[in-house]
């Protein structure tokens, strides 16, 4: 970066705003390396060969509108402002102009969806080296921002989306245990409890080897009968609001047995009310209705993102410093 350059433009016009030319645009070719006066005098060459192959067929080179502001660089068809390219700073890697005739600007950008360097080729009206240098002032604010702001809001935002899958994971063991409460209260005897468990692998299945405190009575075959054990307790009542119709499993329908935060009764929620008194945890109700594999997947775009941020800004900006000759934009110069 130049960092002792006097910029052109207020940094306001970048960051609120941004700085738009209208040039030629030449076309733009892949390229082996991410920066290089070599590769990209080979893509000029390339481009003027083309430019006369469609001169004379009677075409001229389309005029675009290229805006640059902190957000990246852009390229607009200049009537119907649709986007032709659109490149962040970051993702940008060489820039370069002709100190020569002042009129061609270039720049070197990686693709978004993959690792693809694209070179793109603009003929401006004399103000090559004015481009240059809004491109590099919107790197050098982009840059900044991304220090004091951006990496830290994407930070913050994986926590809050690690938070907000705890939450949900929370949510669906409350609701699998609310669930398990109604099953329970709908059961009859001790036979129906220890089939209940050993169907939610509740791990407390009875152990007919286990002695009681009254010895080994029980395991005596002597003592054992065609007809069903009595259970060691009495079965609890049956719920006092307990509708004749078949029980919902997904709904209770009875009072809970126990009250575990007291600040409900007074609350006056309904049934529909979380349980523990709470109120929704995440404030973007659009987040409630997330997955976790929803969530998984934008932390991992988190992760990916602030990646790219990282190693697009390492990478840094570097600029072109040699003239592009004549010889080498010649199409016709047959020197490698």
């Amino acid at each position: 970066m130049r960092s002792q350059t006097k910029w052109v433009h207020t940094p306001e016009s970048l960051l609120q705003g941004h700085i738009a030319y209208n040039v030629k645009f030449l076309g733009e070719s892949e390229v082996d390396q991410p920066k290089g006066i070599e590769i990209v005098k080979d893509v000029i060459r390339k481009m003027k060969f083309n430019k006369h192959i469609k001169k004379a067929e009677g075409q001229k080179p389309p005029k675009v509108e290229l805006t640059i502001s902190v957000d990246g660089v852009t390229i607009l068809d200049p009537k119907t402002k649709i986007i032709l390219h659109q490149n962040p700073l970051h993702r940008i890697s060489y820039c370069a102009d002709d100190k020569s005739d002042k009129r061609m600007f270039t720049f070197i950008a990686k693709a978004a969806d993959s690792n693809k360097h694209f070179c793109y080729v603009f003929d401006s009206e004399k103000c090559a080296k004015e481009i240059t240098m809004t491109v590099g002032q919107a790197f050098d604010l982009a840059y900044r921002r991304f220090v004091e702001t951006t990496g830290k809001d994407i930070d913050v935002r994986k926590q809050f989306l690690l938070l907000q899958k705890k939450v949900n994971t929370l949510q669906q063991e409350n609701e699998t245990l609310k669930k398990r409460i109604v099953d329970l209260e709908n059961l009859k005897d001790k036979s129906d409890v220890d089939f209940y468990k050993s169907a939610n692998n509740a791990g407390l299945q009875a152990n007919s080897k286990k002695q009681t405190s009254n010895g080994d009575f029980l395991n005596d075959p002597s003592h054992r009968s065609n007809s069903p054990p009595k259970p060691l307790l009495q079965p609890p009542p049956p719920g006092k609001a307990r509708s004749a119709s078949t029980p919902n499993p997904r709904q209770v329908t009875s009072t809970p047995p126990v009250v575990v935060n007291p600040l409900i009764a007074d609350s006056g929620a309904s049934s529909n009310s979380d349980p523990f008194g709470m109120g929704d945890f995440n404030p973007f109700s659009t987040l409630n209705t997330k997955s976790n594999q929803d969530i998984d997947m934008a932390i991992n775009n988190a992760d990916k993102e602030l990646l790219d941020l990282q190693t697009g800004f390492s990478r840094g900006l570097c600029f072109g410093a040699e003239d592009f000759s004549l010889d080498d934009l010649d199409p016709l110069n047959q020197k490698s």
